[in-house]
């Protein structure tokens, strides 16, 4: 199991570079020998192993892709003008990289908070995806570098043990961009064929989504897995250009200064608009539909791979219904799902029904 650490030399090197790095080791180290792992964890960088003289960045993206986990150095490097915080630019690139090709399940940040605090100070894309793990250590403390190794080894050791046992998710593969088309085409012409079917016979538009890469779990489920189930059922709504939407839930919405926030049903509120959180599955990440569904669930099974940050959407947003007569509903976006989250854990409403 191969893990590529994006490093940053703006730092000195024994603060960040060098000892993210010896953690990093020692960790892995402690890991392989404590759970005699098959496949055993491996720490990769930069063009390390890689013979001759190759082209630097299209080696490091090509090994970030082929990797199981990205642990990138986002600390801080320096301000902007508007006195905004700033990680290394290279480190971003490769951990956006990083999260279109792995999923942000698979990407764990590091941070030495001495040269800023992570709180509010994280740029938006980043405040909103898993807490970077935290160390201090500068010359201010420099007498306490061990301690502040031994911890960044046991947070390092306990963000890396859930991989261990949960193999990384495949993507789909296409010879070419011809066959991509097909491939969208084909099932483009299924999913709404069967979807006319349903509206004119008025049918039950349920759906079972099953994860390719874990097959094998259905028709059990387990209490103790941890994450997304490998296989659950959710109701059809339709096609969008790229893939087919499904309902994950009906809720309300209530209106603030501030945005669209969950309705706080407790402090009495009704809601203002009745909202439909929708998420949106591309044909390309589908690989197959079994439309006769089986001897447990009779409706269509759709076999897709789970690549988006570990879920099978590429994007959860929340919806208004807009009926447009003969038996056709349109599902008229209101906002992605980040944005209302984000509204509503600010005003400490938890929950969306």
């Amino acid at each position: 199991m191969k893990i590529f650490y994006s490093w940053q030399s703006d730092i000195e090197n024994k603060f960040n570079r060098t000892f993210i790095k010896d953690c990093l080791e020692r960790a892995i180290k402690l890991l392989n020998q404590e759970l005699e792992i098959e496949d055993a964890l491996r720490l990769d960088h930069d063009t390390k192993d890689v013979q001759g003289s190759p082209d630097i960045v299209s080696t490091i993206l090509s090994k970030i892709e082929k990797s199981d986990i990205f642990i990138g150095d986002i600390t801080f490097i320096t301000k902007s003008e508007n006195e905004k915080y700033c990680p290394n630019p290279n480190v971003l690139i490769e951990l956006g990289y990083a999260l279109s090709c792995l999923g942000d399940g698979r990407v764990i940040n590091i941070m030495n908070s001495s040269f800023g605090s992570p709180d509010k100070n994280l740029p938006f894309d980043l405040a909103h995806k898993r807490w970077p793990i935290v160390y201090n250590l500068s010359e201010d403390n420099n007498a306490d570098k061990a301690t502040v190794r031994k911890e960044l080894i046991a947070s390092i050791k306990s963000a890396l043990y859930p991989f261990i046992s949960k193999p990384k998710t495949t993507a789909p593969i296409f010879s070419s961009p011809a066959e991509k088309v097909k491939h969208r085409e084909t099932l483009r012409k299924e999913f709404e064929a069967e979807l006319n079917e349903i509206r004119a016979k008025k049918l039950r538009s349920c759906v079972i989504i099953r994860d390719v890469d874990r097959v094998d779990g259905y028709p059990n489920t387990s209490e103790e897995e941890t994450g997304i189930s490998p296989w659950f059922r959710l109701g059809m709504l339709g096609t969008y250009t790229k893939g087919i939407k499904v309902l994950l839930q009906i809720g309300n919405l209530t209106q603030t200064d501030d945005g669209l926030r969950y309705t706080d049903h407790k402090a009495g509120e009704k809601g203002d608009v009745k909202a439909f959180l929708i998420g949106e599955i591309p044909f390309d990440s589908i690989v197959t539909v079994n439309w006769e569904g089986d001897e447990y669930y009779y409706f269509p099974h759709i076999y897709t791979h789970f690549n988006h940050g570990g879920q099978p959407y590429e994007r959860l947003i929340f919806c208004e219904e807009v009926d447009m007569g003969h038996g056709h509903t349109y599902y008229k976006e209101i906002s992605e799902y980040a944005e209302i989250q984000k509204i509503s854990e600010e005003s400490g409403v938890e929950f969306f029904a």
